[in-house]
């Protein structure tokens, strides 16, 4: 069987898992392309003075019996992820500067007992879903669901919350269908958590996969072209004009910009390149992370509300002037207490992030204006916190777009209704041959990197079935 060249343009989660994946056929050999010195795209992490940052804010919602575990499976290399679950304290709500047990003691927030009655039947509902059901209702919105149950600004503001933590964009626009099937994961797998040695060690440990199995990653190469004649793929274009051949290129830019850019859209017929520019992508978020000289909490994960009518704030937020004092929300995990190796002995790291909803060509003074916001807020949680700090960073949505355009959105095209399940980018090129699109945008179900994952999945499984 002649071994195939498969030449991946990228190293977040979808490119460096279809390249672990088929690195493992022996009838593939892998090259793997990253522009960047980091690895992993937006799950990249660095270190700074012992502590091991990434570049945004993630949990995992099912860590290794999820489809970034799978990858590992499938490639017999579960052992090289050590997981840390969040449990022992699990996660909590921290209202306002008080802690919420959550759903039994939604009265603290405003909740009537009648509201925490329905609230808690809609929490039972979601839950109970078959997946025919989220299907059906993958056209309603979360806020609309929500309503059913319950008519309170407070209800919907508070799944609303949770919704954009997983998804990244309003509860108007996003399918109930698609947070019903991430909830029921959820529950079931009971894995929630972070990798050790930070989320770069996914990337990491699937690059690691890939030359161990005679492939080869390259970092600081760009790419400037995917070299197409005849309709097929004849390899790619690097920013140093060296060429190289592939019977296969999977990409792991955006579609968008794969398309208009990589290939270049005259190739394509217009009512596709249209419809590559009208899908929209999730929004960005702002994202400090903070030394501190000694712990200053046992918790693990925060989920932090600072007004009770979060709609009233998104409502703000939607104004590009409208700078906010304090954050309104924020997901808190506190990174040392999850994996002791991402802090120095005797030390902790927090990360915060929240929406900012600010563009990605804002100016300095706009993301020192949301450093100083979420430092207020988690003064709220951490009254003593400034006492400890030894530095503190952060990630804003140009530092996001400045690394991998996509004008700084925390995933990519958005799981909104209209851009879910079918109605997503198709991994599978449809006008150039053996050109394939690998991240999340062309994922069906999962939350952040998840999604890519599930694009990896699903292009492993036609490309293998292909050669059989």
């Amino acid at each position: 069987m002649k071994t195939k060249q498969v030449v991946i343009i990228g190293s977040g989660i979808g490119g460096s898992a279809i390249g672990a994946l088929l690195a493992k056929k022996e009838e593939f050999r892998v090259t793997l392309i990253e522009k960047t010195k980091f690895i992993g795209g937006r799950f990249a992490t660095y270190e700074k003075e012992g502590f091991k940052l990434d570049i945004g804010c993630h949990m995992l919602a099912n860590c290794d019996k999820g489809p970034l575990g799978k990858v590992l499976s499938i490639c017999g290399a579960s052992d090289y992820v050590k997981w840390c679950y969040a449990r022992r304290p699990s996660p909590v709500i921290n209202f306002k500067g008080d802690f919420v047990k959550f759903p039994y003691e939604l009265h603290k927030l405003g909740f009537t007992q009648e509201d925490m009655n329905n609230f808690i039947r809609f929490q039972a509902d979601i839950l109970s879903m078959s997946p025919e059901e989220c299907d059906r209702h993958d056209n309603v919105s979360i806020r609309d669901f929500v309503s059913r149950y319950v008519d309170s600004d407070l209800a919907r503001s508070l799944v609303g919350f949770f919704a954009a933590i997983y998804f990244v964009d309003k509860d108007d626009v996003l399918p109930v269908g698609e947070y019903a099937r991430c909830q029921n994961e959820i529950a079931a797998n009971k894995a929630l958590g972070y990798p050790a040695g930070g989320t770069g060690a996914v990337p990491e440990a699937y690059c690691r996969i890939i030359e161990e199995s005679g492939g080869k990653v390259m970092t600081r190469k760009g790419v400037n072209k995917i070299i197409v004649e005849t309709g097929r793929v004849k390899g790619v274009e690097l920013s140093n004009g060296e060429i190289l051949d592939a019977d296969l290129v999977i990409s792991n830019a955006s579609i968008r910009d794969t398309v208009l850019e990589l290939v270049g859209e005259g190739l394509y017929p217009g009512s596709f390149v249209q419809r590559l520019k009208e899908y929209g992508y999730s929004y960005g978020t702002h994202v400090v992370k903070i030394a501190l000289d000694k712990p200053i909490t046992d918790q693990k994960m925060i989920f932090y509300i600072g007004h009770t009518d979060l709609m009233e704030v998104e409502e703000k937020m939607g104004d590009e002037n409208w700078l906010p004092d304090s954050a309104s929300h924020l997901m808190i995990p506190i990174i040392s207490n999850l994996d002791p190796e991402s802090a120095p002995e005797g030390k902790q790291l927090i990360f915060a992030g929240g929406g900012s909803r600010q563009p990605y060509t804002s100016g300095k003074e706009v993301w020192e204006k949301w450093d100083d916001a979420i430092l207020a807020s988690l003064k709220i949680v951490f009254p003593d916190i400034e006492k400890h700090i030894l530095w503190k960073t952060s990630t804003s949505t140009t530092a996001i777009n400045n690394l991998f355009g996509e004008e700084g959105s925390v995933i990519g095209i958005s799981q909104t209704i209209g851009q879910i399940g079918k109605d997503r980018p198709p991994i599978i090129d449809p006008i150039v041959e053996n050109l394939y699109h690998c991240s999340a945008d062309t994922g069906l179900h999962g939350i952040g990197g998840e999604l890519a994952a599930d694009a990896a999945l699903r292009l492993y499984d036609h490309l293998t079935k292909s050669e059989q």
